[in-house]
């Protein structure tokens, strides 16, 4: 069985998941972008382990990537996104696993050999926030 490498989901008195609210915990650091149709790459913080993307207008599409990437993106046509968030929408994601876990005291992103950065594309000109947990 994998270990469980994100921060905890909030709870209720009676012991249920909150998963439509915000972590209980601070961020990282948060980025935004605005009223952009062109990909962006998001180098993640070595301790993220959650990602939270705010899409206003617009769809927004999110793609794993490794740090030296300028652009993940083609056509909207031509690529396989990982995920879309509604226009108006927030998600929160955990960031995957891309490479086997290094022995690091670097952060827990780096020592769990998570994705390294995040692309995001706006499928028309919207802004996008991204936030790192």
């Amino acid at each position: 069985m994998a270990k469980n490498y994100s921060q905890r989901l909030p709870r209720d008195r009676d012991d249920g998941f909150m998963a439509e609210s915000l972590p209980p915990f601070p961020s990282n650091t948060a980025n935004f972008r605005d009223n952009g149709s062109a990909s962006s790459v998001w180098a993640l913080n070595t301790n993220t382990t959650a990602v939270q993307v705010v899409a206003t207008s617009f769809p927004v599409a999110i793609k794993w990537a490794g740090n030296q990437q300028v652009s993940v993106f083609g056509s909207v046509g031509g690529v396989s996104y990982d995920a879309v968030v509604p226009a108006n929408w927030s998600q929160l994601f955990v960031v995957p696993r891309s490479v086997m876990g290094i022995a690091s005291n670097v952060g827990m992103n780096v020592s769990e050999g998570l994705y390294p950065a995040i692309a995001t594309r706006s499928l028309g000109v919207g802004s996008v926030l991204l936030t790192e947990y």
